[in-house]
């Protein structure tokens, strides 16, 4: 018609989603034979990911769990960071998952009471590999969800032993394979392009 704009009137084409972002959070899962008893950990994360891969940094410290030696005891403690490199299948609408490999380096921070060592902590390199699954839940433009589940092997095969009698017996010693779940809340930190 005229003296209709005939741009008014056009559709535009909706704007492309960002590949890239970057996501920021917290995060609690549970340690599984890494520690002589299950034990609860929180962490701060950090998540990079474009539209296939995902690298998810996490510092992490569990809760405190006993072993048991002779008339005193070891009460060990895990620290250290989480690298997690992911491949991500999708979009399904918010949802992605797929395989990840993770490298864990820290400490086992161990504090030894009635013992030889009494109120002495040692501090043990510890680093982990593994394999596992990952997934992803969009609850909005800004928040995710990460459910994640993996299973690790010990490079690092620290003992605490203690001695009874002349003899030298363990009281803990970290077994081959561990098993981790976790669960992250992120909230993304770069804004839309």
């Amino acid at each position: 018609q005229p003296g209709v704009d005939p741009l008014k009137y056009q559709q535009q084409a909706a704007p492309a989603p960002d590949p890239r972002r970057w996501q920021l959070g917290l995060s609690a899962g549970v340690m599984v034979r890494v520690l002589p008893s299950t034990q609860p950990d929180a962490g701060v994360d950090v998540r990079w990911m474009n539209a296939r891969f995902a690298l998810h940094l996490r510092g992490f410290m569990s809760g405190e769990a006993h072993a048991t030696a002779a008339e005193g005891s070891f009460d060990l403690r895990a620290v250290g960071l989480d690298v997690q490199g992911c491949y991500r299948f999708g979009p399904r609408g918010p949802f992605t998952f797929g395989p990840c490999v993770t490298a864990s380096f820290g400490q086992l921070r161990g504090l030894a009471t009635g013992l030889s060592l009494e109120d002495r902590v040692q501090r043990n390199v510890h680093v982990r590999t593994g394999v596992g699954l990952s997934a992803s839940v969009d609850v909005g433009p800004w928040v995710s969800v990460v459910p994640s589940l993996g299973f690790d092997l010990a490079l690092t095969r620290t003992s605490y032993r203690y001695s009874q009698t002349s003899v030298t017996r363990e009281a803990y010693g970290v077994p081959l394979l561990g098993v981790r779940a976790q669960l992250a809340l992120l909230v993304r930190i770069n804004p839309r392009e």
